[in-house]
């Protein structure tokens, strides 16, 4: 292997997690491919169409064996397309690290269909329903099944494992007994992370558990985008507004003292609030939960997790089933929720849980070796030593999700009961079908 082009975003993504990915998967290759030349070209929204020709004409010159997309943004079709006027035989590899707005881009897969179809192409998929969410888009012969790749992104074990030194001094600071129990959430506040059921939930723990003393810890950036393919965007500081009120008692319940919104917190502060919590909790269905890197990160520094059985959040059970459990969810009120009886009896079994040290030390390596930059690059780099098949096509199903924007572009998944008939055949992948059948 010669050469490979990396491309990813200029400027850095306002979203917190997306930072950590694009630089973790920018260190993966590196740790990967040792041997070869890597070299970054940037792109970003602000290009016109001269400017990314420009960047085009450089990745030519370069003679990259493989081009490989690390970002979210913006979309690849338009650097594509640029090259695409370029190349004519002897076309490099391409390789596109998914992300969660894939059903965001119909249109956008759709206009550069046609060059794909003339190169070698591999989809990296960080979940296991997030392979099923795309391979129900392309056309599903033996040969494009293989081009779809569960590969999950990585977590930088060198900021993130397990370190109880501050542990007693963070629940402390807290206001935290040693014998209590610390429920942690980290990542996006917004309504699709369910922050506020989430309140709710543990408001009635506390109305009903008397047999342990518990505190729920809440951090991260607020978010206001609200639910916008079904048409219900929030307006600018409106979330943050609600999830205000009910920390001050307003709304939801009375046992706000036992809550507590931390703020944005760095990395280091991250590892340690996660080594001082007894479970990492997260009942998010948003639509672009592929993953889910607060969870992983948590999962690295040894913490146990309760998360919603949604989307990615289903890989790290499989990852570790002794340190990870999963809640039902189901289309409520207009909204994709967990189940309230089953997230309230998971909590109530998890405060029975009492700190072992060494079952976390355990659990933190045991989540780096299927998780950490190194661990994933030897991943990265047996799929990279198959040879990719020719892109086919995509099938009727993502050109259905294309006219459904077309009809209403600011809320193509708006239907009766909130969602449309497509979003649950789009989105079915994403809940637990086994449950789905029994319910």
């Amino acid at each position: 292997m010669n050469s490979i082009a990396i491309i990813r975003k200029k400027k850095k993504s306002s979203w917190i997690s997306c930072q950590s990915i694009t630089a973790n998967l920018e260190q993966m290759y590196r740790i990967a491919f040792p041997d070869s030349k890597i070299r970054i070209f940037h792109t970003d929204t602000s290009m016109n169409q001269y400017e990314t020709g420009q960047v085009a004409n450089e990745i030519f010159d370069y003679h990259p064996e493989k081009i490989v997309f690390i970002d979210h943004h913006p979309h690849p079709g338009f650097l594509l397309k640029s090259l695409d006027l370029l190349y004519d035989e002897n076309r490099p590899e391409f390789y596109f690290h998914v992300y969660g707005d894939f059903t965001l881009k119909p249109s956008d897969w759709l206009e550069v269909e046609h060059i794909l179809q003339k190169a070698q192409t591999t989809f990296f998929c960080a979940s296991e329903r997030q392979v099923k969410l795309i391979s129900s888009f392309i056309n599903s012969d033996d040969d494009n099944k293989k081009s779809i790749h569960y590969l999950p992104f990585p977590v930088n074990n060198d900021v993130f494992y397990f370190d109880s030194t501050n542990r007693e001094e963070i629940r402390k600071e807290l206001g935290i007994g040693k014998d209590d129990f610390m429920f942690l959430y980290t990542g996006r506040l917004s309504i699709q992370k369910n922050v506020l059921q989430l309140i709710s939930i543990f408001g009635f723990l506390q109305e009903y558990n008397i047999s342990r003393k518990s505190h729920l810890i809440i951090a991260g950036g607020v978010d206001d985008i609200g639910i916008p393919y079904i048409g219900e965007s929030g307006f600018p500081g409106s979330f943050f507004t609600t999830f205000s009120n009910v920390l001050e008692n307003k709304i939801l319940h009375k046992n706000s003292k036992y809550i507590q919104y931390a703020g944005n917190l760095e990395n280091e502060k991250l590892r340690e609030i996660y080594n001082a919590a007894d479970c990492f909790i997260s009942l998010s269905t948003h639509n672009d939960e592929d993953f889910g890197m607060s969870p992983a990160e948590a999962m690295c520094s040894g913490c146990p997790l309760l998360l919603s059985d949604w989307a990615g959040y289903a890989s790290f059970e499989t990852i570790n089933k002794n340190a990870c459990k999963l809640i039902p969810v189901d289309i409520q009120n207009k909204m994709i929720l967990p189940i309230f009886g089953f997230a309230i009896k998971a909590m109530i079994t998890t405060l029975k849980n009492s700190y072992n040290q060494e079952k976390r030390k355990q659990d933190a390596k045991h989540a780096a070796n299927s998780l950490s930059i190194e661990k994933v690059a030897i991943k990265l780099r047996e799929f990279h030593e198959k040879t990719p098949p020719h892109f086919d096509s995509f099938n009727t199903l993502l050109a259905k999700l294309h006219a459904a924007y077309i009809s209403n572009k600011k809320a193509p998944f708006k239907g009766e009961n909130g969602f449309s008939h497509l979003f649950k055949e789009i989105y079915s992948s994403y809940f637990n079908q086994e449950w789905q059948d029994e319910k």
